[in-house]
């Protein structure tokens, strides 16, 4: 699921990253009955940059993933074109718990992690990965890493020697 070696991620604890942990909080505080005023991808990029710059985490720790699962679901095979795979794919939809009646499910959202935590302002405090989708929409959904650590150091002008 991370892309960071066994050895970094033990050493990386969120405790690291005051200046991030409180932005989460502050950002919690806003977003609790409703999410429609930020984008998931906007927020990601402002959490990966404030865990480099701010708490100066290493960029190789960081990295932004994409939440969505796929529901693959059987088809009729098509004997005069078989090109077509024998299924058809869904993104299923996701909706955290907290807004569960309050707006529309998603397709997918994205969230920076730093090692094995996930830093999402949704639930405002750093989250294991292992247990992120659980407490986030009370379902087991695989994660894929969108941005690497080195694209989004690129992304914010960063010189891999400062951070």
């Amino acid at each position: 699921m991370s892309l960071h070696s066994q050895e970094h991620q033990k050493e990386f604890e969120p405790s690291r990253a005051p200046a991030t942990v409180k932005y989460l909080l502050e950002i919690h505080e806003q977003m609790k009955d409703s999410y429609e005023n930020f984008n998931c991808g906007v927020v990601a990029d402002k959490i990966a940059r404030k865990l480099i710059m701010d708490d100066e985490i290493s960029a190789e720790l960081v990295c932004i993933m994409n939440v969505y699962e796929e529901v693959r679901h059987p088809v009729e095979c098509d004997e005069l074109n078989p090109l077509f795979p024998p299924f058809r794919t869904e993104i299923k939809k996701i909706l955290p718990t907290q807004y569960k009646g309050k707006m529309e499910p998603w397709h997918s959202h994205l969230v920076c992690c730093a090692g094995e935590y996930a830093f999402d302002p949704i639930i405002g405090e750093p989250v294991h990965i292992s247990q992120y989708t659980q407490r986030l929409c009370e379902s087991s959904i695989e994660m894929k890493v969108q941005e690497t650590g080195d694209t989004i150091r690129r992304k914010f002008g960063i010189d891999s020697r400062d951070k």
